[in-house]
């Protein structure tokens, strides 16, 4: 791993592991500073590249975490909460993506979790997508329809998940330091995500509003920053997307981070990517 980009560790947990492995053997396998693995709290593991025993789950995964600068879990619904016990006691950040499917998405740092959203390991999140096996026997429409749109939902997730990786490994000492974005995050609770793409004239204005839109967050967000990717960037499409991002912030205070990246997209898009932390995230619109 590269010691100027943050070390990441990646975990999920789904019904079908197969899922996440797929996703994360796809994605994230480009990433020289990132490791993965999938996640049974019920079963032995293993992650990033150590066995974490099903018994000793909490000082396994304690002894593999305590080498990397950031966790994050994608699950359904907050049922991970050993993972979470174990931030809690790092000195690493955590990002949790909670895939609620009867709900909107929700997004937390972890150790910052309302009592009534925490379950025990041995609860199931019981959805149309564990009937799939059944359900796709018969020809009603409505269940196939179901299954379709939950797994356009996890998939939609696992690629914020990505968004998300991408966005911490442009945290370099000459850009934004990690260690400086991960003090800025330590005591909020909530964050939010949004990703807006675009071409033409107006890019940087379209994709922009975009992302703000599904981040839904306006002058919400006590850390914010934003990842742009694209080719010839030019300074009056940056002056328009700073401009756009200031009113995200609720205090003048707060400092904007804007990451510019030269990235090839399809044409002459460009991509905004937006993640924005605060305490009163909880208040706000879906993420996505």
């Amino acid at each position: 791993m590269r010691a100027m980009q943050p070390a990441i560790l990646v975990a999920g947990e789904f019904l079908d592991h197969r899922e996440f492995d797929s996703f994360a053997n796809h994605y994230l396998s480009g990433f020289a500073n990132v490791q993965f693995g999938s996640v049974n709290l019920l079963a032995d593991n293993r992650l990033g590249g150590q066995l974490i025993r099903c018994r000793n789950f909490e000082r396994d995964f304690a002894r593999l975490v305590n080498a990397y600068d950031c966790l994050i879990t994608c699950s359904q619904k907050h049922w991970l909460k050993n993972c979470t016990d174990v931030v809690d006691k790092s000195e690493l950040i955590g990002f949790e993506l909670c895939y609620e499917p009867a709900d909107n998405y929700r997004w937390y740092l972890m150790g910052k979790h309302p009592e009534e959203e925490t379950a025990s390991k041995q609860t199931l999140c019981l959805t149309v997508r564990n009937f799939y096996p059944l359900v796709s026997k018969y020809t009603s429409s409505q269940w196939i329809e179901a299954c379709e749109r939950e797994t356009r939902r996890v998939e939609r997730l696992l690629q914020y998940c990505r968004e998300l990786v991408e966005l911490l490994t442009l945290c370099e000492p000459d850009r934004l330091p990690f260690d400086a974005l991960k003090a800025q995050l330590i005591g909020q609770k909530e964050f939010r995500m949004g990703v807006g793409t675009a071409s033409g004239s107006t890019r940087s204005i379209d994709a922009t509003s975009k992302a703000i839109k599904q981040s839904g967050c306006e002058g919400h967000a006590a850390v914010l920053v934003a990842a742009v990717y694209g080719r010839n960037i030019s300074r009056r499409e940056k002056d328009d997307i700073h401009h756009q991002l200031v009113g995200l912030r609720k205090d003048k205070a707060i400092p904007l981070h804007i990451l510019f990246q030269e990235k090839f997209q399809q044409a002459d898009a460009l991509k905004v990517v937006v993640l924005a932390a605060g305490p009163e995230m909880a208040g706000v619109g879906a993420a996505i």
